[in-house]
């Protein structure tokens, strides 16, 4: 009983590892899911730019979007904090341009 028990104890540990581990990842993509996306305007707002300033940028791929049926433009929040973020670190002070 002892190796076999030992075995079938550990295959099983690790089966429900995996199993809580499929479990998390179902329940990021939920949360992905659910998020809400943002529209041009609204991120805009948010970036404190225009309209045109962000679908210039959209087209230089520059800022990340969803195309949704094929005119339909859609921001996720956390891509436009991305780039902002991004944005700040290329114009922080004291460093020297390349």
């Amino acid at each position: 009983m002892g190796v076999r028990h030992e075995e079938a104890v550990v295959k099983y540990r690790a089966e429900e590892d995996q199993h809580w581990r499929r479990l998390e990842r179902y329940r990021r993509e939920l949360v992905t899911l659910n998020e809400r996306l943002l529209t041009e305007p609204e991120a805009a707002e948010l970036m404190g730019v225009s309209c045109r300033s962000l679908r210039r940028w959209r087209a230089g791929r520059k800022i990340r979007c969803l195309v949704l049926g094929g005119k339909t433009v859609r921001y996720r929040r956390k891509d436009v904090e991305e780039f902002l973020r991004a944005c700040e670190q290329a114009v922080r002070p004291g460093r020297k341009r390349a």
